[in-house]
């Protein structure tokens, strides 16, 4: 654990961050020295302000610093960083934007009929890549990243048309409660045809992306990913950063439940997957069409003039 002359050191740097002169970078260095307390060479600061999220890397996942918060370190700064760089604030609250009667009604017939004709496939492949300019125009400028050559490559490889079979009562790992990864990234679905509730929709716990509460239970699963210690339940992707959580151990916390995401036909949807969410549960088995993609930017702790 820290120390409460380190809390201290920690507040009044990042009090110097938030309110004075200290640069991001400088103020993220320094409490990283005090972290790490010699644990490693300092070289490891460039692991800590990688996109690197799983626990099984020496330096993400070592115990010592987690319990010291190096965790909670990670997911405060690359917030401070896609704030100042200009995030949308519907993507800090509530977490998601809904985007009603996003194409013209010839372009979303056209679209049925194209989707129609390709195979059931949850995950993207070597055919299912598609890209859609109004997409494109939208989503990065949402994350100041809009001329940024690796978020368009990276929202370029992510694209494609999904046709999600989903049955109920799976054992489909997306359906338990999580946060992607530690800083902001974005998923976006398009759907051409309406979602109701019966549906398995979206889930997403809206306006806690941020608490000190949230954090709290961030900080304990995040010690429990870096031993491998945790109920089976949480699955690999626990210790992988996609860090689960019960809808019990949230409402615990932040005193939220989870919404359904429910939407008209012709609606794109994007969220802040940072925030927990989930896969709903149908009532039957359900063919969910819509072009899905995702943005995970390879350089979250950069602030940009």
């Amino acid at each position: 654990m820290l120390s409460l002359r380190e809390l201290n050191v920690i507040d009044n740097i990042e009090m110097e961050y938030l309110y004075g002169d200290q640069s991001h970078n400088h103020a993220l260095y320094s409490i990283f020295e005090i972290i790490n307390k010699d644990t490693f060479p300092m070289h490891a600061y460039q692991t800590v302000i990688s996109k690197q999220k799983l626990f099984s890397d020496p330096v993400i996942g070592n115990n010592y610093l987690n319990i010291r918060g190096l965790h909670i370190l990670r997911i405060v700064f690359a917030y401070y960083a896609f704030v100042q760089n200009g995030i949308d604030e519907r993507l800090i609250s509530p977490g998601y934007i809904i985007f009603s009667d996003f194409l013209q009604e010839q372009e979303v017939k056209i679209l049925v009929d194209e989707i129609n004709i390709y195979p059931i496939e949850m995950n993207k492949t070597a055919i299912n890549l598609v890209r859609l300019n109004s997409i494109d125009d939208l989503l990065l400028p949402l994350i100041s990243r809009k001329d940024e050559k690796c978020a368009i490559d990276n929202m370029k490889n992510n694209t494609f048309i999904q046709r999600l079979q989903n049955d109920p009562d799976n054992d489909d790992m997306q359906k338990d409660m999580h946060s992607d990864i530690f800083f902001p990234a974005l998923k976006f679905w398009y759907f051409p045809q309406a979602v109701g509730p019966d549906d398995g929709p979206f889930n997403y716990v809206s306006n806690c992306n941020y608490p000190a509460q949230l954090m709290v239970l961030h900080y304990k699963q995040s010690i429990n990913a870096a031993k491998n210690s945790y109920e089976d339940w949480r699955g690999k992707s626990h210790h992988e950063g996609s860090l689960r959580f019960s809808e019990d151990e949230v409402k615990f916390h932040v005193d939220q439940r989870p919404e359904k995401i429910t939407c008209k036909a012709n609606t794109l949807v994007v969220a802040n997957v940072f925030g927990p969410h989930f896969r709903g549960n149908p009532s039957s088995t359900t063919i969910r069409n819509a072009i899905h993609g995702s943005v995970r930017v390879d350089n979250p702790f950069e602030v940009f003039d």
